[in-house]
């Protein structure tokens, strides 16, 4: 009865439309990373962790903008869309520690010793260098549209995803001074000292969205269209560390609390009846909290991070 009544309206369809068949889309642009913020620290029963890494994007210099660029596609039909979205973003900073920072790292060879551990202490001068990856995937579900026939047409959306993140950083503090145990955790600090570092998630991900079209031609003609779109992802995800791609020998279990929103507002300018030109600006809030829980074994504490960003940016491409 529910299918009937959708084909008899006329103000509903079905997918995307009669008219939709399967598009072609290919993109890039460049943005701006602005508000970010984030924090890493260790804490036990609540409290800080003696001797646990911290640290501070903003304290860092790491919080100004950010250059990023961005590549992606989209192939859709009538019911579904599958796209792929590639970023990538460079930066670089520098200054004088007003307090102790602790960072895990790798690369850090002191008196014949491998070192994880890396203390920048008050008013020692660093530089750091850091390249950040994005590549996402996903599926958009469009079981139907609003007004399909008319010049204003709303579609929305159930997306289901993945977002594979990775980070490299080079971090010089001068040479290093002397060696540090801390002797809850164990750990050896090298206290000043050049490293590197590497860190990698797979965050899974789902949410609702959709879009609305309005024809700025006639009724029904083929002809220019402005395109609004947004989703909001998000994921509440307790379990084992590995489980999302984390590798770390200290921690077994993660709590992440993740959410997105993403937003396009572009044009669709047709070349013929087949090729149509995009352009148009885009926006990405992320809040992201994970909590990582060591086992029973390391003494139980937990490494927190926060992180969050608002992202900028204009993008432009081919839809066939």
């Amino acid at each position: 009865m529910a299918w009937s009544v959708v084909g008899a309206e006329s103000w509903i369809g079905t997918g995307r439309g009669a008219d939709e068949g399967l598009h072609v889309e290919a993109y890039g642009g460049v943005g701006r990373v602005e508000r970010l913020s984030g924090e890493l620290r260790e804490t036990r029963e609540g409290g800080p962790l003696e001797g646990g890494v911290r640290a501070d994007l903003e304290d860092l210099n790491l919080d100004d903008g950010v250059e990023t660029g961005l590549w992606g596609g989209r192939v859709s039909n009538r019911w579904l869309t599958f796209l792929v979205d590639f970023r990538h973003s460079r930066l670089d900073a520098s200054g004088t520690a007003d307090r102790e920072y602790r960072l895990n790292v790798e690369g850090l060879a002191y008196a014949g010793l491998d070192l994880e551990y890396l203390i920048i202490p008050v008013n020692a001068e660093y530089d750091i260098e850091a390249e950040t990856t994005w590549l996402g995937a996903g599926v958009r579900v469009t079981p139907f549209t609003l007004f399909p026939e008319g010049r204003v047409r709303f579609t929305p959306w159930a997306h289901l995803g993945a977002q594979w993140i990775r980070a490299d950083y080079d971090v010089d503090a001068g040479a290093t001074a002397n060696l540090e145990v801390e002797p809850f955790t164990g750990r050896v600090y090298a206290r000043r000292g050049r490293a590197e570092g590497e860190a990698e998630a797979v965050i899974p991900e789902y949410g609702l969205g959709g879009e609305v079209r309005v024809r700025l031609g006639g009724r029904g003609a083929k002809g220019p269209e402005l395109v609004g779109e947004a989703t909001w992802k998000l994921l509440d995800f307790q379990g084992a560390v590995d489980s999302l791609g984390v590798d770390d020998e200290e921690f077994e279990d993660l709590d992440l609390d993740y959410t997105a929103l993403e937003a396009n507002l572009y044009l669709l300018w047709p070349l013929n009846e087949r090729v149509d030109l995009l352009g148009g600006v885009y926006m990405e809030q992320v809040d992201a909290t994970y909590v990582l829980e060591s086992d029973g074994g390391a003494g139980g504490y937990d490494r927190e991070i926060d992180l969050s960003y608002t992202l900028y940016g204009i993008r432009a491409g081919v839809r066939f």
